[in-house]
C-alpha cells in the first residue's frame, strides 16, 4: 500500500531557452506539497535552493515522494544540476528503462527509479494517468487531467515563465506540487 508522504515539482529558467536543458539551464523553483501545505523553496542561489529542498526530503516521513513526469525530468534534472553544483544528495538512482512519452533529459537516455536518503520511494504518478486522459477525451498532461478530476491548477504559458513576476511564477509552482499530490492520492484511494 502506497503512503503519500510528498509531492514536488521543479520550474526552470525559460529565459535563455535552454529550460529543458540541465547541463545549460538551472532550477530557479522547487515546488513542495503535502496533506497540509505547499511551500516553494526559491533562491538566487541555486545550491542553497536544492540543499534546502534536500533537507525537505530528509524531514518526511517514511513513504513515497509523488512527481508527474519525474522519473525523466525532475529527477533527472535536479541530480545533473546537483552534480554540476558539487552537492551530495544521497539519492539512489536507478535506471527504469526508456522514456515513453518525451525525449529523455540530456544527459539522462532514459528515466529512474530513486530511493531518496535510503528510505523515501519515488511515486511517478503520470504513466498512470494514461488511460483516465484517454478515456476522459483530454491530453495526458498535468493540468488536463486535474481539470478532468475536477482540481484547478494555475495555467500558464510554459515557454515564458521568466516574463512573470516572482509571485505568479512561485504560485504557479505551487500549484502544479498541490495538484500532484492531490492526484497521487486519490490515484491510490
Amino acid at each position: 500500500m502506497y503512503k503519500i508522504v510528498g509531492a514536488f515539482d521543479i520550474e526552470t529558467d525559460t529565459s535563455e531557452g535552454f529550460g529543458l536543458e540541465p547541463l545549460k539551464g538551472k532550477i530557479t523553483e522547487i515546488a513542495v506539497a503535502t496533506r497540509t501545505h505547499e511551500h516553494v523553496f526559491v533562491s538566487a542561489n541555486e545550491s542553497e535552493m536544492i540543499v534546502r529542498f534536500n533537507n525537505w526530503l530528509m524531514c518526511l516521513p517514511v513513504g513515497e515522494v509523488a512527481t508527474w513526469g519525474g522519473a525523466r525530468f525532475d529527477i533527472p534534472f535536479i541530480w545533473t544540476r546537483a552534480q554540476i553544483l558539487g552537492i551530495d544528495l544521497d539519492w539512489s538512482l536507478v535506471p527504469a528503462g526508456p522514456v515513453v512519452k518525451y525525449t529523455p533529459t540530456a544527459p539522462h537516455d532514459g528515466q529512474y527509479e530513486v530511493k531518496f536518503h535510503g528510505r523515501l520511494d519515488h511515486f511517478d504518478i503520470e504513466p498512470l494517468y494514461k488511460n483516465f486522459a484517454q478515456t476522459s477525451s483530454v491530453d495526458w498532461k498535468l493540468k488536463p487531467v486535474s481539470v478532468a478530476k475536477g482540481m484547478s491548477p494555475i495555467e500558464v504559458d510554459r515557454a515564458n515563465l521568466h516574463l512573470l513576476s516572482p509571485a505568479e511564477r512561485e504560485a504557479y509552482a505551487a500549484s502544479d506540487a498541490r495538484v500532484t499530490y492531490d492526484l497521487a492520492v486519490d490515484y491510490i484511494n
